[in-house]
């Protein structure tokens, strides 16, 4: 092996290194340099794999050889460097040192036209001649084919010029293009082998890089740019009938969009189609991107494993061209007896409360702390403290949250105050804080969700609000239709069975639903179509009585979920938002606790009312009395205070027990009537 392709990097790249030549960018195969002769600072380009050297500016050429001769200034120097990045062989043919040809190339060196020709493109003498190289006249020929009737038909050749090994080649002239087919000497005819059905075959641009696929043990199909047109692709996509087809792009966008749109035309006649994606990194261009040889030669000895694992790794495309995930839902069936044998049970994240592993939903309406109760269980989480003082955490880890709504600021003062509440330092917890959140129906995000969770290997994820992640524009008429919703909440059930995550989402009521009288809210209660179905496990949150703006909250909690847990409580939630992040304090009680606290409360409140409205008539009463200093009859006073009969009484009884009145006789025409008057003090 050289030591270019130990290093990993192209020989040409390598002889600039050892020459000290500053490289300013790299141009498809080519570096960027200053000229060696003109005062150009950046129109040398250097091959990175031959190290062949031309200027744009002043068309000066020069190969590999000649570039090494003029800047070390002697032969034997130029020849061991070129010896060293594996540019020329160790031992020279006739053993007296280099001789320039008269075009200024290398000196001539063992070994055929083209094995030295092969080398030059990366890839192996063997590779080429697989593909029917010839060598003839100093030049080498490819043979290209013309697919049609079931038939491989040769049409034409592709021409390379060892004396020039950075040339592209061209093909002949006045000719059609044709496509590269392996030809194999069977029986010593040369006879071109040709796609059969039930064979696995790449397809690839170019004679080199099917050259280069073939020494790999691949059978491979090269496609030349000027051939691939409407009159040919139908005996091309014919003559692959029944065959397994493996697409394998350059990296550059047009590579991949043409192959993409070949696959698709392949699509009713081969037997599969699947687009594979070598390592390009993210070195993906326009148009000249890295090839099949690049590969081979930037991984070294790790080459040929890389290349074939992408191969593995290709993924079916659709007639379209899109990439087409293999259907899951398979993969999960089972016998009878496996289900009945499996040891796989319901487990949960927090007791009764939380299962493990599913989608499910914090629900409530507007400011009924939904936020800080999802706060309350990502720290108990990440802490494997209990969940609201009460429910036991069975598996702690990493936590995830992303708010688009409470705002930086807002989440960091409850985080603070609810940590202090259970003792522990949020400094110290794993949980990774958002405040933005992912479109959920949009593929990238979607992906770089997954991602994330992967990668952070989190046990719980919160996102708060869901109509944030779910509407947008395009789909925010749809919220009521249950296939549109389904369809956009799809994406996130399929990274929990893929991560084994617990997903829960933030979601409000309809804000239509009918008042309950104080009864806990129901799962039908949530919004937008589709969450209901969707939730695996649900905690629901609503108010108990009217939140009377003293920090002190009375709520319902219903929790169930689809593996049989189910459950309502009671919570009392003590919350001072001080500045220093103080308050939060909680209290869970049952069912009956709570009813028999609300009934108290709300005897208590209907004796309160009641003394309320009962001292308001008393002050009526005793304003009509002070218009009577004599005094003056039930009736009248009555009538004054505009009050009725019994509200009437009851004040005048309550204002005689308290001795303020008194009872008089008034005179009414020729007769006294009973009434009443203030008392004299």
């Amino acid at each position: 092996m050289t030591t270019a392709a130990r290093n990993g990097i192209g020989a040409g790249r390598r002889l600039a290194e050892l020459l000290g030549i500053e490289v300013k960018g790299v141009e498809g195969h080519d570096l960027k340099t200053a000229c060696v002769s003109c005062s150009s600072s950046d129109a040398g380009r250097i091959h990175s794999e031959t190290g062949v050297f031309f200027c744009y500016a002043c068309q000066e050429k020069r190969s590999a050889f000649a570039l090494c001769e003029t800047l070390l200034g002697n032969q034997q120097d130029a020849v061991r460097l070129m010896v060293e990045v594996g540019l020329f062989e160790d031992r020279i043919r006739d053993g007296s040192g280099p001789k320039p040809s008269g075009n200024g190339s290398a000196p001539a060196v063992e070994g055929d036209a083209i094995d030295m020709l092969a080398r030059a493109k990366g890839t192996t003498g063997a590779g080429f001649r697989a593909m029917g190289a010839i060598e003839k006249n100093g030049k080498v020929f490819f043979p290209t084919f013309q697919l049609h009737d079931g038939k491989a038909e040769r049409i034409s050749h592709f021409e390379l010029d060892p004396k020039n090994p950075n040339g592209k080649g061209k093909n002949a002239f006045g000719k059609p293009a044709g496509v590269f087919l392996r030809c194999e000497m069977e029986g010593g005819s040369g006879r071109v082998r040709k796609p059969k059905a039930g064979e696995t075959w790449i397809v690839c641009e170019g004679g080199k890089n099917a050259a280069a696929y073939a020494t790999l043990g691949y059978s491979a199909v090269g496609l030349n740019g000027k051939s691939v047109k409407a009159e040919f692709l139908a005996g091309f996509v014919e003559a692959l009938k029944g065959v397994d087809i493996v697409l394998v792009p350059d990296g550059d966008d047009q590579s991949s969009a043409a192959f993409k749109k070949l696959g698709g035309g392949l699509y009713k006649t081969a037997k599969s189609v699947r687009l594979a994606s070598l390592p390009y990194g993210l070195e993906i261009r326009e148009t000249g991107g890295d090839d099949v040889r690049d590969i081979l030669r930037k991984f070294g000895e790790e080459g040929p494993r890389v290349v074939r694992d992408a191969i593995a790794a290709a993924k079916p495309i659709g007639p379209g061209g899109e990439i087409v995930e293999p259907p899951r839902f398979l993969e999960s069936l089972v016998t009878s007896r496996q289900l009945a044998d499996e040891s796989a049970d319901v487990c949960y994240l927090v007791d009764g409360i939380l299962t493990a592993g599913e989608p499910g939903t914090v629900g409530g309406p507007a400011k009924c702390l939904k936020t800080l109760t999802m706060v309350d269980l990502v720290l108990s989480v990440a802490s494997g403290r209990p969940f609201l003082d009460r429910f036991e955490v069975l598996r702690q880890g990493p936590v995830g949250f992303l708010s688009g709504e409470s705002g930086r600021a807002v989440l960091r003062r409850a985080a603070l105050r609810i940590a202090k509440s259970k003792g522990i330092d949020l400094r110290e917890l794993p949980v990774s804080w958002g405040f933005s959140l992912p479109q959920l129906t949009v593929k990238e995000h979607v992906e770089a969700l997954g991602e994330w969770i992967t990668k952070e290997k989190l046990a719980l994820v919160g996102l708060d609000p869901t109509y944030l992640c779910l509407l947008n524009s395009a789909n925010a008429g749809q919220a009521g239709n249950l296939f549109a919703m389904g369809a956009a909440l799809a994406p996130l059930s399929e990274i929990v069975q893929l991560t084994g995550t617990t997903v829960v989402l933030l979601h409000h009521y309809r804000k239509n639903r009918p008042d309950n009288g104080g009864e806990p809210a129901d799962l039908q209660d949530l919004a937008m179509s589709g969450m209901m179905e969707w939730s695996r496990f649900w905690l629901l949150l609503d108010r108990a009585e009217v939140y009377a703006n003293d920090g002190q909250h009375k709520l319902w909690m219903r929790a169930g979920g689809s593996a049989g847990h189910a459950g309502l409580f009671g919570l009392t939630i003590g919350e001072r938002a001080g500045p220093n992040g103080d308050g939060w304090q909680v209290e869970v009680e049952s069912v009956g606790d709570v009813r028999r606290s609300l009934q108290n409360a709300k005897e208590m409140r209907r004796a309160a009312d009641l003394e309320r409205r009962e001292g308001e008539h008393v002050e009526k009463v005793l304003a009509a009395l002070r218009q009577f200093p004599d005094g003056e009859t039930v009736k009248t006073i009555r009538t004054v205070s505009r009050l009725n009969p019994d509200n009437t009484e009851r004040a005048l009884l309550t204002l005689q027990k308290d001795g303020r009145i008194e009872q008089c006789d008034v005179k009414k025409g020729n007769g006294t009537h009973p009434g009443f008057r203030l008392k004299m003090r």
